[in-house]
């Protein structure tokens, strides 16, 4: 995480071999609690829906169940991802020129009214 990736793919069971190491959800609460900018994909094994709820209630972006076609769906999730974010980028710009059209005309009436009432303009 030193290196601040925005996307991380995590997988499930992180605690298989040694039990007192953190399982996936753990270190994706972490992830999402501590560096907000990025987005885990989850894989597991475990095809159960409750893990799969659990692990979009922590944050996860996505959940993928390994299998014979979990790299395809993995290809698809982050593609999903990229123009997800472009979308929010595109966003926020629409929103500070949005912000910044307002303020403009708020200018331009403002010094319209200004010059009428001192009789500059009639």
């Amino acid at each position: 995480m030193d290196k601040n990736p925005s996307i991380v793919i995590l997988d499930y069971h992180l605690d298989a071999v040694d039990k007192s190491a953190r399982n996936g959800i753990q270190i994706l609460e972490h992830i999402k609690r501590n560096y907000d900018n990025t987005e885990v994909i989850m894989i597991s094994g475990q095809d159960r829906i409750d893990v799969a709820i659990d692990c979009m209630r922590s944050g996860a972006y996505d959940y993928i169940v390994k299998n014979e076609t979990s790299f395809i769906r993995t290809e698809n999730a982050l593609e999903r991802l990229f123009k997800h974010r472009e979308v929010l980028n595109n966003l926020k710009k629409y929103k500070r020129l949005s912000m910044l059209s307002m303020w403009t005309i708020a200018i331009i009436v403002a010094t319209a009214l200004t010059l009428y009432f001192t009789g500059v303009i009639n």
